[in-house]
């Protein structure tokens, strides 16, 4: 496994932002979207994963959730997007443990990932957590704990 994974901090009111380094959450998506970070109230001490939609160039809201029923965190300013090479979105049935990217801990010491889940045809991020995929869309909470795909090294 070789490559760089890092979070980057933006203002995206004052940043250029260099898309083409950031983690993109599927490269069909019609409106592009990529993997985003918040630090989440609820205390873990680590970023919560989700997404923000680029639209024109321009980064719109972006939406964090913690994997409980708790409300999604908006972000609108400020961004840790999550930069980096040798890495991709696959099928989590398909990828070996030590390739996934483990993103953190919860607050009772689970640990957990990134994934994305398929909603109306858009991959859109979130954590997985006990081998379940969560994703804010729409005013709800989506979970996906069969067909969700996870962040993972590419093999060498």
């Amino acid at each position: 496994m070789s490559g760089k994974l890092y979070w980057q901090l933006y203002d995206l009111c004052e940043s250029e932002v260099p898309v083409d380094e950031l983690v993109s959450c599927s490269p069909n998506n019609v409106i592009p979207s990529y993997v985003v970070g918040e630090l989440s109230e609820y205390g873990s001490g680590y970023l919560q994963p989700g997404y923000a939609s680029c639209y024109a160039g321009s980064f719109g809201c972006g939406y964090v959730v913690d994997g409980t029923k708790k409300p999604a965190v908006l972000i609108n300013n400020y961004y840790f997007l999550l930069g980096g090479n040798n890495v991709s979105f696959r099928p989590h049935q398909q990828v070996p443990e030590y390739l996934k990217i483990k993103a953190g801990f919860t607050v009772q010491g689970r640990p957990y990932y990134i994934g994305t889940i398929n909603i109306a045809g858009e991959e859109l991020s979130g954590p997985v957590i006990d081998g379940v995929c969560y994703v804010y869309r729409h005013s709800m909470i989506f979970s996906d704990g069969v067909n969700y795909k996870v962040l993972a090294y590419k093999k060498e």
